[in-house]
């Protein structure tokens, strides 16, 4: 499931055109952090890193919770 995790993030954030840094300041995580959430290197993100990252994204927290 975190390959699934990781495409979503990748995919929403390459769609707006955003890049790492833009993404992770906002959510209060390094843009090193991020990328390897997005190369489904992270075994178990926090919860609290993906809330962060729904709201910045504007991705249902729920979601992001089932990928990972």
């Amino acid at each position: 499931m975190l390959e699934a995790l990781a495409q979503a993030l990748r995919e929403t954030r390459e769609s707006r055109s955003l890049s790492l840094e833009a993404i992770a300041q906002p959510a209060k995580i390094s843009a090193p952090y991020l990328l390897k959430l997005e190369r489904a290197q992270v075994r178990s993100p926090s919860p609290r890193v993906l809330a962060r990252l729904a709201t910045v994204l504007e991705l249902p927290y729920l979601r992001l919770l089932e990928l990972a």
